[in-house]
Parts: structure tokens; sequence; C-alpha cells
């Protein structure tokens, strides 16, 4: 079994002429790091699943994604590599689309938290 940190940081979609791209400030962090244990993609889903969830809850308001790090020296589970790439570990869930600074379009200042929307 593989230990794992999730950690959250800042992270926005903006779209601009060139199409659409994320934004994200990986030196700083929302709430605090999670170490987990997990055999599979399955278990990692669901404990990043979880925890975007907690984070959504403290923090209903922020934008942010979830980066998954392997303990040095744990192997991956088969298949981790792609599906990290692919976004099919749920690590950008809570990302939403923003300006370029991050800050909330108009029309989404009414609109319903992050947590509402990936549940």
């Amino acid at each position: 079994m593989a230990t794992f940190t999730l950690s959250a940081c800042p992270a926005w979609r903006s779209r601009d002429s060139f199409g659409t791209s994320i934004i994200s400030q990986p030196m700083q962090r929302l709430g605090t790091s999670q170490r987990i244990e997990a055999r599979n993609l399955t278990e990692i889903r669901a404990a990043v699943a979880g925890h975007g969830k907690q984070l959504a809850a403290e923090h209903p308001d922020a934008s942010f994604s979830i980066a998954v790090l392997i303990a040095r020296g744990d192997r991956k589970p088969n298949g981790f590599d792609d599906a990290n790439r692919r976004g099919a570990l749920g690590t950008e869930t809570w990302v939403q689309l923003r300006d370029r600074e991050g800050n909330k379009l108009p029309e989404q200042a009414d609109a319903a938290p992050a947590a509402d929307i990936a549940a």
C-alpha cells in the first residue's frame, strides 16, 4: 500500500482568445494537507473527493485543485500517471471559471458555491 499526500492550492480556469487554461498558485496552500494510504485508483479518487468536499465546505468561495503526491520510495498503483494526467482522479473538480486574476466573473456573483457543483 502506497502513502500519498493530498494538498490543495488556489487554481481557476480562464478563457481568452486562445482558449481555456488553468492558472494555479502552487506556492499557496488552501487548508491543510492530508496523508492517505491507498492500494488503487478507486481509493485515491475517494480520498480526493472527501478531501475536496471538506475544503469546499471550509472555503465555500474557493476555486482550487488538489495535488496527489506519492511518498518517496512507494510504488504508484497501476495506471496512476495516466489517470492523473487525464484528470481522472478528480483533482480539478473544484476548479471554477474565473478572470485571469482569479476573481469571480460577474455572472458567477450569485452562483452556487463549488461544493454544490462538485456534489
